[in-house]
């Protein structure tokens, strides 16, 4: 399933299976399939999702802060104006 075709089902009623089904066929194609089968398995795959999301968090928050400080060097302009 391309992206395209992707988008266009999301935009009709997807249950949820379909969705974790996509998204399993994704990872698999890619080299990441997430096969758990003991308790050690399940707690790295839990510490790199952990990471990998703090990691996106981060991301986030940096482009909050660049937009804040460009918010900011509008307001100085208009106070000096």
């Amino acid at each position: 399933m391309s992206f395209e075709e992707f988008i266009k089902a999301m935009q009709r009623d997807y249950c949820l299976k379909e969705i974790y089904k996509y998204q399993a066929d994704f990872d698999s194609d890619h080299g990441w399939f997430w096969s758990i089968k003991s308790n050690s398995d399940f707690i790295a795959h839990l510490q790199y999702l952990g990471i990998a999301l703090a990691g996106e968090v981060g991301e986030f928050c940096n482009l909050i802060k660049k937009l804040l400080g460009i918010t900011n060097q509008v307001a100085r302009f208009q106070l000096k104006c």
